[in-house]
């Protein structure tokens, strides 16, 4: 067949919509798993994953894996540690086959392996010790194929007959050497051997593909049988009674299937995946005939861990499990994923080139147009290849800079661009640039190079912000018509100069949001109506640094900030306030779009957040549901016509359609799968103070019966879903003790202490990764027994015994030693924690200033170089700010020292304030001068934050008469920015910044000085 194709560079696009990547998780030795070969995956009834090793059986809950061994001590024991093969039956029996160990049983509500192994003097033995394969037909016979002969196990009288080649018997099985087994929907078993396929019906075996290794034999949903061999991919035609070939490895130039398939999977949709020794894993559209193929590519750390698969299974809650040699598993929920994501692909050079996105947008004809940290990109989605338009030094008919930070199109089907060094025009039929630039040459351009915003008005003119003050431009001319600055001395200008964006609402207003404050633009009066954050006003804007404006279908002004989302009332002009007290995954909001439902998607530091405006419901989604990354970039999003939503961040774009974003349904089983005394694990049969606990493993135990000294227990529990494990929640209660449901979140243990005696029954229930609860849940009896002295008994023989007093007496020295071995442990314990205390605060002394209470400068050196290497990896960019006090000496000589120390100490809290994510750090660098270290975060972003600081310092207006440019404390500060690598340094990196701040005192003291050393000369 001719339609087929593959796809080398691991493209993963077998689905119908062409462009969904497999991105695979790795779970190796270092999370537990016992050995890093995977010969076998299985899901049971329960819902556990069961996965088969060369060094022992492992159980997975999603969490943690339980590891079954060989112990040569104890006979119940697994028999063999090098596992081939799993298989769960109707009874619920795990059975592995080994290589070279027999065969053994698992009986998990006894928790013991039963072994059966070839005996050459016992003809009901198994008839060899590696097992290559076991199925269990309709009818609950159980068939193993090993080296030496194909086996029914007679469950009644517990032996095996055997099915051996006799090459005087055309009807007897055509090798000995059975690889693989699977019945059909019509009764009949088929086995592939070494030489050939066999169909048994009745007691006779019928002969395919004489001569062949067939390594693996399946039945699909409807009844076809499929047949792999070392020549291609077959299917058996019922009809002809033939085999036809949909794959011939060998004809077929573009497949590479040239090794044994290990196994044929069918998943929910119908597609065939194919487990290769050595080619990696295929998947067969059985409708299309496509072809997808899947490696290891080291470039890509998502990719295939290796190339020898083994296994292959998708868990009833969609997640894809392929096994491998030396790779450990591999997990994929792209069946699950609700996002597109598209980032750069280090081996394919037509992808996205940087995955640093500011600015989307599609245009009139359907491609779409990326600025990125790094360059312009225009996207063919047809082809699924970038196109990459880049500065060029010398070349005029080009980008004016790489670093592209909005996007638009004009009414004439132009795009604008703006930029780090102004705003381009590209007339994309002649693919030519037009220049507009701010400089001396040029006193009539743009305010600033720095261009962050832009809007088309009803005439055709372009509003362009910038870092430097609002202009207009009327391109017919290609002239300047207004330019709005802030101006300390008119009420009516500008708030501020960094303006990051311009939006036109429903009414005919014209918005512009600033780095501090909303305006307003009164077009008559040429004025400009400010709103700033009041912490005196709770109906104020949460924040003054305006990141995106966005009105709804139902002519409703949204305003997002750092400190939440804002929906302004037109009647009062005031703020109603929407954070994560309100159920938002972060306060930023760097986005807004509305879909065809009038829900709004908000991005922000922590992933998207969907808003319904009536209900005031919120769902969040993060990096789990295929988001390029937990943190996207303010004003990078766009909806096309389709309604398709495009959101930029740090690590690509996601591409969507939101009316297809669905919740998973699958209801999960919910386990308890530990049981704690005292903070110690009761195992099976492990005998307690004289006794056994456990007569079987606690996922399968109704009842526990303790002692009153036992009556300090834990629980651990999961939800089987194993899409994002973390994001499962939970709720339990103990009846008898517990009021209500108790909601933990995605904590899985519940402790209860000093118990009295009594009848419990402990119930927890667990969701799904999307919230979807399963009620019923699970539940444990929990009994525990009174002390001898408060049972019935006890109390009666008291009345009736004339010993009462003397027991009477022992009763009270007994409390007594109780009370005293109680004061006792208490006093340790006090002891104890103080002594830890004591400890913690002299680590923290070390690594803290003891004047302001940030961090000193040595803890500052550990951070700079953790989060230098951090960055280097992340390949994300890494900035510095440092900061100085103007004319501090100048301040302690005339207010005195005990002043000084209070000033520090206002200025370190307002640092410390305004930093918003976890990852930034501020410390006290010596003296008067402090800094800031912010990981992940470009100079754009850390200009704003030191010019946050300059502000904020300002506004404390802390009296400085003898300062010699304002009459109030003020800070200069110096900012650099880099992304590392092997070529660069930290220790260029706070050179550059000490630079800055250094040139920013030469300039005018009261400013900010800002370098980006990823731009170079």
């Amino acid at each position: 067949m001719r339609n087929k194709t593959r796809n080398n560079k691991n493209s993963n696009d077998f689905r119908q919509d062409n462009w969904v990547k497999i991105e695979f998780e790795h779970i190796t030795i270092e999370d537990g798993l016992s050995q890093s070969t995977v010969m076998s995956i299985i899901q049971d009834k329960e819902g556990f994953l069961w996965i088969a090793t060369e060094k022992g059986l492992n159980r997975y809950d999603g969490y943690n894996f339980k590891i079954y061994r060989h112990d040569p001590e104890n006979s119940h024991s697994l028999g063999y540690p090098l596992i081939r093969v799993l298989y769960e039956d109707h009874l619920g029996y795990i059975w592995a086959g080994m290589m070279g160990g027999g065969l053994d049983k698992y009986d998990k509500k006894r928790d013991v392996f039963i072994h059966y192994k070839h005996d050459d003097s016992n003809p009901d033995s198994i008839s060899n010790n590696t097992i290559n394969s076991i199925y269990e037909d309709k009818n609950g016979v159980l068939w193993i194929g090993t080296n030496n002969g194909l086996n029914r196990y007679d469950r009644v009288h517990d032996r095996f007959i055997q099915y051996k080649h006799d090459p005087n018997d055309r009807n007897s099985i055509c090798s000995n050497r059975v690889m693989s087994i699977y019945g059909d929907h019509d009764g009949n078993l088929w086995i592939g051997t070494v030489n050939g396929l066999d169909k048994l019906s009745g007691n006779k075996f019928i002969h395919y593909m004489n001569g062949n290794n067939v390594s693996a034999v399946f039945c699909d949903r409807e009844g076809t049988v499929w047949v792999s061999t070392s020549r291609g991919l077959y299917r058996y035609d019922k009809e002809n009674d033939t085999f036809v070939s949909c794959l011939d490895y060998g004809k077929d130039p573009s497949l590479r299937v040239t090794r044994n398939v290990l196994q044929i999977y069918e998943d929910v949709d119908g597609n065939l995946w194919l487990a290769t020794e050595g080619d990696g894993l295929y998947c067969y559209n059985k409708k299309t005939g496509k072809l997808s193929h899947y490696t290891h590519n080291p470039l890509d750390p998502a990719s295939l861990s290796n190339n020898r698969v083994y296994c292959i299974l998708q868990d009833s809650s969609g997640v894809l499990w392929v096994g491998t040699r030396g790779g450990g598993l591999n997990k994929s929920t792209y069946k699950l994923q609700k996002f597109r994501h598209v980032k750069n692909d280090p081996s394919d050079p037509h992808s996205l080139g940087h995955n640093n996105v500011f600015a989307i947008l599609e245009d009139r004809e359907g491609f779409v147009w990326v600025g990125t940290y790094n360059g312009l990109y225009k996207w063919d989605r047809n082809k699924n290849r970038f196109y990459a338009y880049k500065h060029e030094e010398g070349n005029d008919n080009s980008l004016s800079h790489n670093s592209v930070w909005v996007l638009l199109e004009d009414k004439e089907g132009n795009l604008w661009i703006g930029t780090g060094r102004g705003l381009d025009k590209l007339d994309k039929k002649r693919e030519h640039f037009t220049h507009y630039r701010s400089g001396a040459e040029n006193s009539d351009g743009l305010s600033g190079n720095v261009v962050l915003a832009l809007y088309e008005d009803e005439n055709g003119f372009l509003w362009i912000g910038t870092m430097s003050g609002l202009d207009v431009l009327n391109p017919g001319t290609g002239k300047f018509i207004k330019h709005y600055r802030y101006d300390p001395s008119n009420k009516c200008s500008l708030t501020n100069n960094v303006v990051n964006s311009i939006y036109r609402d429903s009414k005919g207003n014209i918005w512009i949001g600033t780095f501090n404050g909303l305006n307003l633009f009164d077009e008559k009066r040429e004025c400009f109506i400010h709103f700033f954050s009041d912490e005196k006003n709770p109906e104020s804007l949460t924040d003054s640094l305006i990141d995106h404006i966005f009105e709804d279908s139902k002519g409703r002004l949204w305003i997002g900030t750092p400190s939440g989302l804002n929906l302004y009332d037109y009647n009062k002009s005031t703020f109603k306030h929407y954070t994560i007290k309100d159920g938002f995954a972060d306060d930023t909001i760097y986005g807004i779009l509305e879909d065809k439902e009038g829900c709004l998607w908000l991005s922000t530091n922590r992933g998207l957040t969907k808003f319904n405006p009536e209900t005031e419901e919120v769902e969040n989604f993060d990096v789990s549901d295929g988001l390029q990354s937990y943190e996207f970039n303010n004003n990078a999003c766009f909806k096309n016509k389709r309604g398709e939503m495009f959101f930029g961040g740090i690590n690509g774009f996601n591409v969507f359609c939101p009316d297809r974003i669905k919740k998973n349904e699958f209801i999960p089983n919910i386990v308890i799968v530990d049981f704690k005394i005292f903070n110690r694990s009761i195992g099976v049969g492990e005998e307690i103070n004289g006794r056994v606990i456990l007569n079987k493993p606690i996922e399968y135990t109704d009842k526990v019966i303790l002692k009153h000294s036992e009556n300090n227990i834990s629980i651990e529990f999961a939800s089987l879903c194993f899409v994002s494990p973390e994001k499962n929640q939970y709720a339990y209660m103990l009846k008898g003790f517990d009021k209500d449901w108790i909601y933990s979140g995605n904590k899985r243990f519940a402790t209860y202490t000093n118990l009295p005696p009594g009848t419990y029954e402990f119930i927890v229930k667990g969701t799904n990764s999307d919230g979807v609860w399963n009620n019923k849940g699970v539940s444990l009896t929990i009994v525990i027994t009174p002390p001898f002295w408060k049972t019935w008994w006890f109390n009666s023989i008291i009345g009736l015994s004339a010993l009462g007093a003397a027991l009477g007496a022992h009763a009270i020295r007994v409390a007594a030693l109780r009370r005293r071995s109680k004061i006792l442990e208490e006093l340790v314990a006090k002891k104890t924690k103080e002594l830890e205390e004591a400890n913690k605060k002299l680590e923290e002394l070390s690594l803290t200033d003891p004047l302001t209470g940030v961090a000193n400068r040595r803890h500052f050196e550990k951070v700079l170089d953790l989060e230098w290497r951090r960055c280097m990896r992340s390949k994300q960019p890494l900035s510095l700010v440092m900061i100085d006090i103007d004319y501090f000496k100048l301040y302690n000589d005339t207010y005195g020292h005990v002043k000084g120390d209070i000033c520090l100490k206002k200025v370190a809290e307002v640092l410390k304030e305004n930093l918003k994510r976890a990852g930034d750090f501020v410390a006290r660098y010596g003296g008067e001068e402090f800094v800031v270290i912010l990981p992940n975060t470009d100079i754009r972003g850390a200009c704003f934050l030191a010019e946050t600081f300059r502000t904020k310092v300002e506004e404390m207006k802390i009296p400085h008469e003898k300062s010699k440019v304002s009459k109030y404390l003020t800070i200069s500060l110096g900012v650099a920015s880099i992304v590392p690598d092997e070529n660069s340094s930290y220790e260029e990196l706070l050179k550059s910044a000490d630079e800055a701040l250094y040139r920013a005192k030469q300039k005018s003291w009261n400013c900010c000085e800002c370098v980006d050393l990823n731009i170079r000369g």
